[in-house]
């Protein structure tokens, strides 16, 4: 396949061959397919949450984040925690390791 290339585009190219962190053109149009793919999956995925989001306000199941909110939670968790159950990451949605997630 042959692909004509804006001159800034093609510049942007040989500038990261340059650095030498890429072998060739196709290395670096490779890695930038790569993150591009990797970019589209999390929007997906983001997308895909929203609309759980959205679900969920629709039936009326959402709440006010309030401090005291987030104190009762955090409390459940530290049970949780000294009790041995299991403690998830809000942001990653896995189980905590051996150490405490409040540095304890």
């Amino acid at each position: 396949m042959s692909i004509h290339l804006h001159p800034d585009i093609s510049e942007k190219i040989q500038a990261f061959i340059a650095s030498g962190h890429f072998a060739d053109e196709t290395d670096v149009i490779d890695q930038a397919l790569d993150l591009l793919a990797m970019r589209e999956k999390k929007l997906e995925q983001l997308r895909a949450e929203l609309a759980i989001g959205e679900m969920q306000e629709q039936r009326g199941d959402m709440y006010e984040l309030t401090p005291e909110r987030v104190a009762r939670i955090k409390q459940h968790a530290r049970e949780n925690w000294s009790n041995g159950k299991p403690v998830k990451d809000a942001r990653t949605r896995r189980s905590v390791g051996s150490c405490s997630p409040w540095g304890d």
